[in-house]
């Protein structure tokens, strides 16, 4: 996928639903950060960049929370569909590429491990973190 744009417009209340989100996940609760980016961040938007970008996070967080829960094979296909996604905005030639590329990074490691050696491998990797927006947006 080719990036199109490299910043979106923000609107009224998501930053405030990013933050919480990335309070979420970084708590590793998966579920409630899956939750909250589904119904009042990715639910509202048109197809383009920024959805997918949301998507990528959202599959992100039911990798994890599948990970948490012992399900290898729902943990693995979310996190590849994430790394998929997310992958579009890692390089350091993008704007997102700094905030984004430690998250692939992680979540690399963590399918990295299940694949290679198993759930309980998987599972003893670092939690990856979220950061926010002013990593990854300009401000307007």
């Amino acid at each position: 996928m080719e990036i199109t744009s490299t910043f979106w417009v923000l609107q009224d209340g998501e930053p405030a639903a990013w933050q919480l989100c990335c309070e979420q996940f970084n708590q590793a609760r998966y579920f409630d950060c899956h939750e909250l980016i589904e119904h009042r961040l990715w639910a509202p938007l048109p197809p383009g960049e920024q959805k997918r970008f949301y998507q990528a996070v959202l599959q992100a967080a039911v990798g994890l929370h599948h990970l948490q829960r012992g399900n290898p094979t729902g943990a693995r296909n979310k996190l590849r569909q994430s790394l998929e996604k997310l992958n579009a905005y890692a390089p350091e030639t993008t704007p997102l590429g700094p905030g984004i590329k430690h998250l692939c990074d992680a979540l690399a490691d963590i399918l990295f491990q299940l694949e290679a050696h198993g759930l309980s491998a998987a599972q003893q990797r670092p939690a990856p973190q979220l950061l926010p927006y002013a990593a990854f947006f300009e401000p307007s």
